[in-house]
């Protein structure tokens, strides 16, 4: 099996990230989009209406099946998801991995997901964003640990611009 391609990170996302998911307690999380060809990630959107707990996250799918309409007709693509773990967790869990199959099946066209795993400065530890790369196996997922890959971008890319006051909603 081949290792997947090393995606870019702008430095807008990665920057956005580390001023949501990475300030809140764990569990918290957002889409990432881009361009599959590329593998240049380009947007976020911090997922205000997921339903969290101390041990999940799970999307807003709602919002964000709309938001990834809105996207792919501006010639995005989605890359992933992103979201925190408590601390000691740095790896995708099983409930990632399960998560990934049930979009694999889904959306059977899809070469590959990013989900990087964070680590808030909310948990005492320092803000860390660990990236994995799922690719869809026969049914079965692989999950590859690849470098942060993270970069000012040459030409002008639509990146985000973070001014969301990060919320989250609480399950119990």
């Amino acid at each position: 099996m081949k290792a997947p391609k090393i995606p870019i990170f702008s430095i807008a996302v990665f920057n956005a990230i580390r001023k949501t998911i990475g300030t809140l307690p764990p569990e918290s999380g957002g889409l990432l989009a881009g361009s599959r060809k590329t593998g240049v990630i380009t947007f976020f959107h911090f997922d205000t209406r997921a339903k969290c707990s101390s041990v999940g996250y799970s999307p807003d799918t709602v919002t964000l099946n709309r938001l990834l309409v809105k996207l792919n007709a501006e010639g995005m693509d989605m890359m992933g998801f992103v979201h925190s773990h408590p601390a000691g967790l740095h790896y995708p869990s099983g409930g990632d991995k399960y998560y990934c199959r049930k979009i694999f099946a889904a959306n059977p066209e899809l070469p590959f997901l990013i989900i990087p795993i964070v680590n808030s400065s909310a948990t005492g530890s320092p803000f860390r964003i660990r990236v994995f790369v799922a690719t869809p196996t026969g049914g079965e997922v692989a999950i590859w640990r690849v470098p942060l890959n993270a970069g000012k971008m040459k030409k002008i890319i639509p990146e985000i611009n973070i001014t969301v006051t990060a919320t989250r909603q609480l399950i119990s």
